[in-house]
């Protein structure tokens, strides 16, 4: 059922450590692209995720 109250839910912001686990997860894929164009687009993703964790860790900075 869409909308359960049930199902465990994640917390709105994750933490940086979740975004840090998301940026090796795109370089993991980065290196198995197939083309350059591929990996540069992982690679972007994991440059952002990490931009990202910097953001929770300090977020006036």
């Amino acid at each position: 059922m869409r909308g359960s109250l049930s199902k465990k839910q994640e917390p709105a912001v994750a933490t940086s450590e979740q975004y840090r686990q998301r940026a090796a997860e795109m370089r993991d894929l980065a290196e198995k692209a197939k083309t350059p164009d591929g990996r540069q687009a992982y690679l972007k993703l994991a440059a952002q995720w990490e931009r990202l964790a910097r953001r929770v860790e300090e977020p006036d900075g």
